[in-house]
């Protein structure tokens, strides 16, 4: 059951914020910093290496976990974050990674094989398979197609049915390239992105490329073990406004919503 918390965390506010037009900073250019509102937490299973993590309907969790031998998609019961109702394990030699919703088709991603798999999110059975060119990390869906991160800075925007790239998006912060981009969730016309090994979930605008938006979430490691690895996992709760976000290892799936400094 989730329990709700009543505390709000903050993080530093972008230097001389002013009106703005639209979600950079009007003075600067450069990406707001967001805070958030902790607003509850789920048990997360604690053995899961998050690669990625979709919401679908009434409220339930498909999550990828990643390593040689270990990968695996399962589908949590409804309102859970640990409790699983299906799963299906990847063979030894696949590492599993991004994880997206499109079409009524779950899209799995592997590290290094060049193969996308398709699975049915109401069985998990295996519908297909997409071969693509190079690494995959971070998957989402803006509803028309596929949005691939690969590591590096630059995303791809795929067809949902060939797997065929159709452009590609270099990623800046503040005028700089932006690599390791990992675990990726499509919100509001907005692309939401993990940073392997950063505490911080980025906002970019799909047609520059700009980070607009940056929260930085390192205080939820206050509530994890030690043993806790990279922050990597968001979903989006459209009725409440808020995210789900977690990591490698985590004990806790967080509940946050998004606010102003």
């Amino acid at each position: 059951m989730l329990r709700f918390l009543t505390f709000v965390v903050f993080v530093l506010t972008a230097c001389g914020a002013a009106d703005l037009k639209d979600t950079t900073d009007a003075t600067t250019g450069d990406a707001r910093q967001l805070s958030f509102e902790l607003v509850a937490t789920l048990p997360h299973r604690p053995h899961a290496f998050t690669q990625g993590l979709v919401l679908g309907e009434n409220n339930t969790l498909f999550e990828s976990s990643g390593n040689y031998g270990k990968s695996h998609l399962v589908r949590l019961e409804p309102g859970s974050g640990h409790r699983v109702a299906a799963r299906t394990d990847l063979p030894a030699y696949l590492f599993a990674e991004g994880l997206t919703l499109h079409a009524d088709a779950l899209y799995l991603l592997t590290w290094k094989a060049g193969v996308c798999f398709l699975y049915d999110p109401k069985t998990l059975q295996k519908l297909g398979r997409l071969e693509y060119y190079g690494q995959g990390w971070g998957l989402t869906s803006n509803g028309r197609q596929l949005i691939m991160s690969n590591g590096s800075q630059e995303l791809s925007f795929r067809n949902a049915r060939t797997f065929e790239t159709e452009s590609t998006l270099n990623v800046t912060l503040n005028g700089r390239a932006l690599t390791r981009l990992n675990e990726l969730e499509w919100v509001n016309g907005l692309i939401y992105a993990n940073i392997w090994y950063e505490d911080t979930i980025v906002a970019i605008d799909p047609v520059s490329g700009r980070v607009v938006e940056q929260v930085d979430l390192s205080a939820l490691r206050n509530y994890e073990h030690k043993s806790a690895d990279a922050l990597n996992g968001i979903a989006y709760k459209p009725e409440s406004n808020t995210f789900l976000v977690t990591g490698k290892y985590w004990s806790q799936i967080y509940e946050i919503k998004l606010q102003e400094g």
